[in-house]
């Protein structure tokens, strides 16, 4: 399994989230009208983590995901940024139904995106979301491991394409999103390896539980089709979305995938402080 010095992942690290809270700080100097979005997402979760249980688990799953977007200051309309928080509940169990994981996430990620317009209506963005992405599972049965833990920060390639329709008494945008992820750092625990020895014995063990991810060892495929109906003065959004992961280090396996139905809403708002104030 491929793998790098671990001074140098903690330093990616820190690159990473430093850059993220950067541009999101110029990202807020940009165009002082900014679109909000909020959904609520309801369905079904899938669990594969053999640091916990060779079973896979399957369940519930409930998601909360809250955007902000606007375009950045003197590019036309042309580039965008994007600003996501998605918490995540899952409750699951083994196919017997003798055990249980229970599953918190939250996930937090900014991305840029060009726009190009090839057809009246037709918007395709292509660009990259960087994500901070974390996650507890607790295991009801298991005595040795009742529970783990998911970090990493990872680098997404993203596409989306959203189409317009304006017609006399229907106006509605279609949209769907794709990302699948690049590269990026991954903490992976070793089999039977506490995370109290884990703590003990930083940092002489972190080159044994972070990792370098690339398409070696991090597969995956997300997306999102939403319709959204536009109203005087609100938007509703109903929509489908997947999650679709695979991950592997230190002789272990990870696997997630969550399904959910979309309803929420999206307007937008025009920032009044700063130097915004004085337009």
């Amino acid at each position: 399994m491929a793998k790098i010095n671990p001074i140098r992942q903690v330093f990616t690290l820190i690159l990473i989230i430093l850059g993220l809270w950067f541009s999101k700080l110029y990202a807020q100097a940009s165009n002082p009208f900014v679109n909000h979005s909020w959904s609520m997402g309801a369905g079904y979760m899938t669990l594969h983590d053999s640091y916990l249980s060779p079973a896979t688990y399957s369940g519930i799953n409930l998601n909360l995901d809250v955007g902000e977007s606007a375009f950045y200051k003197k590019c036309d309309e042309k580039i965008s940024w994007d600003t996501r928080l998605r918490l995540s509940f899952g409750d699951t169990y083994n196919p017997a139904k003798t055990a249980s994981v229970t599953y918190l996430g939250g996930t937090l990620g900014y991305a840029t995106h060009y726009h190009f317009q090839p057809l009246t209506g037709l918007t395709i963005m292509t660009g990259a979301f960087v994500n901070v992405e974390g996650a507890l599972k607790y295991n009801s049965r298991n005595v040795n491991n009742i529970g783990s833990g998911d970090f990493n920060t990872t680098l997404y390639a993203s596409a989306i394409m959203r189409y317009k329709v304006r017609a006399e008494r229907l106006h509605m945008n279609i949209q769907y999103e794709l990302m699948t992820p690049v590269l990026g750092c991954m903490f992976i625990p070793q089999m039977g390896h506490s995370y109290y020895e884990i703590y003990e014995n930083l940092p002489n063990d972190l080159d044994k539980v972070t990792h370098f991810s690339s398409f070696h060892n991090k597969q995956g495929i997300q997306g999102k089709f939403t319709l959204d109906f536009l109203f005087k003065s609100i938007t509703l959004r109903a929509g489908l979305s997947h999650n679709n992961q695979t991950w592997l280090g230190n002789a272990l396996k990870f696997k997630q995938s969550q399904y959910n139905i979309l309803l929420g809403i999206t307007y937008d708002i025009m920032r009044l402080g700063g130097k915004n104030s004085e337009k």
